[in-house]
């Protein structure tokens, strides 16, 4: 229905009082009497009256009718014009010569009629159920299918052309239709919306010229003053844009986006609901500001503006954090590869192919079920994932959609998105395609050499040092007693048993290497390089600092070897002064902090702050990551009364909707009393106020301040409170309960 705005524009109340002389009456719809909305007609030449006299108690011939319905839909010029076309009717009755004739045949040709007898009978009068029929026709509602004449007085009550207490006065009577009432028929029809169109009738009058809209307006048919513009518009995604309007429209004839750089971007109109338009568009970039034009906006009164514009950025792609497991971001490589990056750690049960569909336009272009994905987790970053095609599907700056099953698991256990599986849209940038290839190889000292590839490699193959085989220039072998792969997940290290000849020629072949998506392969391949190294760092330990009482932090300045970092018989800390040494009762070494080794004392071993102390490392037993032994291997540093923190839950969170996180304060061990399911307890009430508690059915271990708890299920927008019993730290320290609140929100 009609939107009704009070607020009216001071031009358009001087036009309006201007137009509105014509019209013996108040420009309120609802309060005019039947006189004033017949004058209203008759503005509009659908009916004619003598001095304003309309007759409006006589009763309805047949040809009035047929003329009032022919112009009421806006076509009583256009009859006129071609009268001769239509004053030919099949009727025996209706003379061609009659003013008559060319309404009642344009009635008979556009299915107004229905009657199939040779006699039109033109001066006899209409019933008021026949006229309504016409009416009902008017406004595009078929005879035969949406009403029959039996059954008009029902299809009007229905669409609201006449009131339930019409319907029962008329039904009972079935009147003779007089021009008075076909006056308050029409005028109510005017506002009235056509069938299955969002548009009233009166736009049939304004489409063919009959009336202005302004001119509809001052007339008082309608009160709209709203003129269409553009509210706001949004980057719904890499290639489509949200326009809102400020009024519901019914088309837009065309869309142009364009800015400084970039004026031939093509875009089209994909949608239209109401108010909002939906743009299709070649992919925008992020940040750059471009101007939308809307052309020749028609609103559902049938008012059409000619050109609307807005300014608008293009759509950025957004990271997404979330508890959950989901995609996080896309990071398109070349034609072929895109590395993909998720909310949560991955295992090697993400490379499995099945779980991953490529997408252009809802079409599959790409089947990991049919071998034409593959996949393999990044060694520099266990987040993140590269997925390469077999062919070069991806096109430069056309946008495709990544799809991914919701049975793939995160390292934590949980299925992507709760088991619902996750899509993510990105643009194909203009990266070159990459072969797997050795693009560096240098030595870094007498024992140790690295070789760098185009691609980040199987971790699998590289540890196996039969892989590699290198000789001099005599073609003596050079004995290769370990490998170990960069963080960069490019590089390799390889440790040599004997020293090379500084400047000398050496031979490395690749027997067998692959990236980590296994797709190409490095066989049986030699490299020459030369040997020439610099000197290099002693590996060492640089500083130990009490982080408190029963904690000494170590660093080191290179990456260290983790089984050797990891064992605390290794390490032997002294008091100054005296003899006695002091072992930690736990060593920990973390690979995301390769430099660092933390060393924890029990309870009966705390420094004290008067004291100064010794911490000594094995240097048979520590080496680096590549298994070069250490040279300086102790380090003073002063005691401390600083207490060591009990341990707490520094966040709960739910991460599906069977699953929560913790993240602890202190490190735990992998112990039964630790995590044993019966030490956590969760509690909360139903909406019926039941108190419930229950324990995980699991516990994941992820690492020593990361501990995952697996239950039955979940519920949203629950307030839960876990208690756990008792956790013992690397120190040996016991917290006895501890608790956290949380809730699983709305919004993964």
């Amino acid at each position: 229905m009609m939107r009704i705005v009070k607020k009216l524009p001071f031009i358009m109340l001087v036009i309006a009082v201007m137009l509105v002389s014509i019209v013996p009456a108040a420009a309120q719809t609802t309060e005019r009497t039947t006189q004033e909305k017949a004058a209203v007609l008759g503005s509009l030449k659908i009916i004619s009256g003598v001095n304003g006299e309309y007759y409006l108690e006589n009763p309805l011939r047949r040809n009035e009718a047929a003329t009032f319905i022919v112009r009421l839909i806006g076509k009583g010029d256009y009859v006129n014009q071609n009268k001769s076309f239509f004053s030919s009717t099949p009727y025996t009755d209706v003379p061609s010569t009659e003013w008559y004739a060319p309404f009642i045949g344009y009635c008979y040709q556009n299915g107004f009629i229905l009657q199939t007898s040779s006699q039109f009978k033109p001066l006899d009068f209409i019933t008021d159920k026949e006229f309504i029929g016409m009416i009902l026709k008017a406004l595009d509602y078929v005879p035969g299918t949406d009403f029959t004449l039996d059954t008009a007085y029902d299809k009007a009550r229905e669409t609201g052309l006449i009131t339930i207490t019409e319907y029962i006065d008329r039904a009972s009577a079935n009147p003779t239709a007089t021009r008075g009432s076909a006056v308050e028929i029409m005028y109510r029809a005017l506002t009235m919306e056509c069938k299955g169109k969002d548009k009233i009738l009166l736009q049939k009058m304004i489409d063919e010229g009959v009336v202005t809209r302004l001119q509809a307006m001052a007339l008082g048919i309608i009160v709209d003053t709203v003129f269409t513009d553009i509210k706001s518009v949004e980057s719904l995604d890499l290639n489509k844009i949200q326009v809102i309007l400020n009024e519901p429209v019914q088309s837009v004839g065309g869309v142009l986006i364009y800015s400084d750089a970039d004026t031939d971007i093509t875009c089209s109109v994909d949608s239209i609901d109401g108010d909002i338009v939906v743009v299709r568009t070649d992919p925008l970039k992020e940040g750059t500001d471009y101007i939308i034009e809307l052309h020749d906006v028609r609103d559902r009164q049938g008012n059409v503006t000619s050109k609307l514009m807005k300014l608008f950025q293009g759509f950025g792609v957004q990271k997404v954090t979330s508890s959950f497991f989901r995609i996080s971001r896309i990071e398109p490589v070349n034609q072929r590869s895109l590395k993909v990056y998720f909310t949560h750690p991955l295992s090697i049960n993400s490379e499995v192919p099945l779980y991953y569909l490529l997408l252009q336009e809802n079409t599959v272009i790409a089947d990991g079920r049919l071998g034409r994905i593959k996949a393999g987790v990044l060694n520099s970053d266990n987040t993140g994932i590269l997925l390469s095609l077999d062919s070069d599907l991806l096109k430069q700056g056309e946008v495709y959609t990544l799809s991914i099953d919701g049975d793939m698991m995160s390292a934590y256990g949980v299925r992507l998105n709760d088991g619902e599986g996750d899509s993510m849209k990105f643009v194909a940038g203009d990266g070159q395609k990459t072969k797997f290839e050795m693009v560096e190889m240098a030595a870094v000292d007498a024992s140790t050499m690295i070789i760098t590839f185009s691609k980040e490699i199987n971790p699998f193959l590289a540890r196996q040092v039969f892989n590699f085989y290198l000789t001099d220039d005599k073609e003596q072998p050079v004995p290769i007693t370990g490998t170990t792969i960069d963080s960069n997940g490019h590089s390799l290290y390889l440790k040599l048993g004997k020293e090379m000849v500084k400047n000398g020629t050496y031979f490395l072949t690749i027997n067998n290497l692959n990236d980590i998506t296994r797709q190409e392969y490095i066989t049986e391949k030699v490299y020459t390089f030369k040997a020439d190294y610099g000197s290099s760092a002693k590996f060492q330990l640089t500083s130990a600092t009490a982080q408190d009482n029963q904690t000494v932090v170590l660093v080191f300045n290179r990456p260290l070897n983790p089984e050797a970092a990891a064992d605390a018989a290794n390490y032997t800390i002294t008091r100054y002064g005296s003899s006695a040494g002091i072992r930690p009762v736990k060593a920990y070494y973390d690979a995301s902090s390769p430099y660092k080794v933390k060393l924890y004392l029990q309870n009966s071993d705390k420094l004290l702050k008067q004291y100064e102390y010794t911490v000594r490392v094995d240097s048979t037993k520590i080496k680096d990551f590549l298994g070069n032994r250490i040279e300086t291997v102790s380090r003073q540093f002063a005691g401390t009364d600083k207490n060591r923190p009990a341990n707490e839950i520094v966040e709960a969170v739910a991460i599906s909707t069977d699953a929560v996180k913790l993240t602890l304060s202190q490190e735990i061990g992998f112990s039964a009393n630790n995590l044993l399911p019966a030490n956590f307890v969760l509690e909360y009430s139903t909406n019926n106020f039941v108190s419930v508690r229950k324990v995980p059915v699991s516990v994941i271990y992820i690492d020593p301040v990361t501990v995952i708890l697996k239950f039955d299920s979940l519920e949203y927008n629950t307030a839960y409170t876990l208690k756990v019993s008792e956790l013992t730290d690397f120190s040996g320290n016991v917290v006895k309960g501890i608790e956290k609140e949380f809730s699983l929100g709305t919004v993964k």
